[in-house]
């Protein structure tokens, strides 16, 4: 059983690559590729944030959120906990600290695309006061539409 009691968002560093990738490989149907990480840490717009605990003496990455920040608004492109710990409050963890880190930057607005059948996903972004605003036909590459949703900051109590 892993203890999330030594829970810790950071950023996440060239050395954390591997783990996040690991998490990403197993998660998505269609992984991002490894270097699109490394790109993204590149990326002048892009923030990834990694929540790590304590485990058998040193840290483990337990979950990552990436995005972009353009302007005032952030665009969630990736989100993804190890299979260990989801539904343990780790998104909801990573998602407060990006909801932060807007507060600390002025952002007035977030979108992100969520798979059409991925219900427990769209379930945590509705609990933060994210709405549904559109499809995306055939947006993934099996083709499964993709559910846009926006928040307003401000509009919606973010509760999570």
């Amino acid at each position: 059983m892993i203890s999330l009691k030594n829970l810790e968002i950071v950023p996440m560093q060239e050395e954390d690559v591997d783990a996040v990738f690991a998490i990403e490989k197993i998660s998505f149907p269609f992984p991002w590729k490894r270097n699109q990480f490394v790109e993204e840490l590149k990326n002048d717009h892009s923030r990834i944030l990694i929540a790590t605990i304590d485990h058998a003496g040193g840290k483990k990455v337990v979950g990552y959120i990436c995005w972009w920040t353009v302007a005032d608004e952030i665009r969630i492109l990736n989100l993804a906990t190890h299979p260990d710990v989801r539904r343990k409050g780790v998104a909801t963890a990573l998602i407060r600290a990006l909801f932060t880190y807007a507060c600390e930057k002025g952002i007035t607005f977030a979108t992100l695309e969520v798979r059409r059948f991925n219900t427990l996903a769209f379930q945590l972004y509705k609990k933060f006061g994210f709405a549904a605003r559109g499809i995306r036909k055939g947006y993934y590459p099996e083709g499964e539409d993709a559910i846009v949703m926006e928040l307003i900051m401000g509009e919606e109590p973010l509760e999570g």
